[in-house]
């Protein structure tokens, strides 16, 4: 990623979202799921029209329609992004994320 490369550090990118690019959409990311990983916590490579591995989808929940998108981005392998992501990862985003989302939207209870 940007980020990665400007600051040195190991990064990986997650996503809720899939980008359409080589060939790639939703709906081809849905079949593949139902057909290689319908069941929680499973994953399928997503490979474009290219040949090129963009990335893995993540069946989190069991329900492919969530399913969340990780990709490679700087001084990490796919593999290591997706231990990582399992690592941190209790509900659909990691937990991380997560976290300083619930505060955020705490906070801004408070405030308004």
């Amino acid at each position: 990623s940007h980020f990665g490369v400007l600051s040195g550090i190991p990064c990986f990118g997650v996503s809720k979202n899939v980008l359409y690019a080589d060939g790639i959409t939703r709906e081809k990311i849905e079949e593949l799921l139902t057909e290689k990983a319908p069941g929680e916590n499973q994953y399928v490579e997503v490979i474009g029209d290219s040949g090129n591995v963009l990335g893995l989808a993540y069946n989190v929940t069991g329900f492919v329609k969530n399913a969340v998108y990780i990709s490679v981005g700087h001084k990490i392998t796919l593999t290591t992004a997706c231990n990582i992501f399992k690592s941190v990862t209790k509900y659909r985003i990691c937990e991380p994320i997560r976290q300083a989302d619930l505060l955020s939207r705490e906070m801004v209870t408070k405030i308004s």
